[in-house]
């Protein structure tokens, strides 16, 4: 069973809410990434949860709408967009990632992702572990 922003937003204590893309959430996350660069683009390479504060996302709408093509076009999965720390809610040209084959969630500030980061990356480890191990005796059966 694949780690998903859709697995992810069903644990309270990550506090994640799916706002956008909801029809995208299946697909595969392969590692949580918090990362608050202009273009975040040459770390990536595909299937990430992004994390953002949103302090470089850009201030208008057509700015955050080309942050979303960098993602989108590098092939990540989901972005999970804090509220509280930089912007009280979602910036409208961030909720546009339904648009780009991307699932879009938010975190309130009280949940922070300094405190989830480590969860996170231990849920997508722990799913890691089960499926080398699912491979492992599948391949033992010969």
């Amino acid at each position: 069973m694949a780690m998903t922003a859709r697995r992810l937003a069903k644990f309270p204590e990550l506090g994640l809410t799916l706002i956008a893309g909801r029809e995208n959430s299946d697909r595969t996350i392969t590692w949580a990434h918090a990362i608050e660069l202009p273009d975040p683009t040459p770390y990536l390479s595909g299937g990430e949860l992004v994390m953002t504060t949103g302090m470089n996302v850009g201030n208008t709408e057509a700015d955050q709408f080309d942050y979303l093509a960098r993602l989108s076009a590098t092939g990540v999965a989901a972005l999970a967009f804090d509220t509280g720390t930089i912007f009280a809610q979602v910036p409208t040209g961030i909720v546009s990632a339904g648009e780009y084959s991307m699932t879009l969630a938010t975190q309130n500030n009280a949940t922070g992702f300094g405190n989830n980061f480590s969860e996170l990356n231990q849920a997508l480890a722990s799913w890691c572990d089960q499926v080398a191990a699912a491979r492992v005796r599948r391949d033992s059966r010969g």
